[in-house]
C-alpha cells in the first residue's frame, strides 16, 4: 500500500464512507411514538405512549443496503487508488462510488420528506448527517473522477507518461516526380 498515490478526492471519498457508516449504525435517524398496553387489555385500551428511537439501520429496510453500499465503495475506492498500479480500477471505483452518492442522497431525502413507518414517526438529526454524510459520499467521487493529476506524495515508482512534440518531428521530404521535388531523378516503377 502506498500513501503517496492517494489523492485529496480518494481521501475524502474514504473519511466520507467511514462518515456514512457510523451514521447508519450509531446515530438516531428516527423516533417512534408507540402506545403501551397492558397484557389483557383489548386493542384500543392503550395505557400510555412509549418512544422508540431508530437508528437508519434499524428504520430501513431496503435503502440501508445502498447506503452501506455506498460506504463500502468509498473505502473500497481509497484502498484501489492507494494499492493498484493502473488506474483502471480505481477510475471505475470513482464512477460507481459517484451515482452510489448521488442515488443514496436523492433516496436518504425522500426518507426525510416521507419518514418510513406510520404518521407517529419523527425525522432527528441523525437522518440529516446521513444525508450530508451521503453527498459527501457523492462529491468525493466526483472529485476522485475529476483529478487526473499524481497522488499528493509524489509516485517514484510511476513511469513517466511519454509526450510526442509534433514540432520536435523531422520535416517530410516530398515523394520524388511530385510537385516540389526533383522531377525526373528516379524512373517511374517497372522500367
Amino acid at each position: 500500500m502506498r500513501l503517496g498515490r492517494l489523492r485529496w478526492g480518494e481521501i475524502f471519498a474514504g473519511v466520507a464512507g467511514l462518515a456514512l457508516a457510523a451514521s447508519l449504525f450509531l446515530v438516531d435517524w428516527y423516533e417512534q411514538t408507540v402506545g403501551v398496553r397492558l397484557p389483557g387489555a383489548g386493542p384500543d385500551q392503550a395505557v400510555g405512549q412509549a418512544t422508540d428511537r431508530l437508528s437508519g439501520w434499524e428504520a430501513l429496510t431496503i435503502l440501508r443496503w445502498l447506503l452501506l453500499a455506498a460506504a463500502l465503495a468509498s473505502l473500497a475506492l481509497f484502498v484501489l487508488q492507494a494499492t493498484q498500479r493502473s488506474a483502471a480500477l480505481p477510475a471505475v471505483a470513482s464512477v460507481t462510488v459517484t451515482w452510489l452518492g448521488l442515488l443514496s442522497s436523492v433516496l436518504v431525502l425522500y426518507r426525510i420528506v416521507n419518514p418510513p413507518g406510520n404518521d407517529q414517526v419523527t425525522v432527528k438529526a441523525g437522518a440529516w448527517l446521513g444525508l450530508l454524510t451521503a453527498l459527501m459520499v457523492l462529491v468525493g467521487g466526483w472529485w476522485s473522477m475529476r483529478d487526473e493529476g499524481p497522488g499528493l506524495g509524489g509516485d517514484e515508482e510511476r513511469p513517466p507518461i511519454p509526450v510526442l512534440r509534433v514540432d520536435a518531428l523531422p520535416d517530410a521530404a516530398p515523394a520524388p516526380g511530385r510537385a516540389g521535388g526533383p522531377a525526373g531523378s528516379v524512373p517511374p516503377p517497372g522500367r
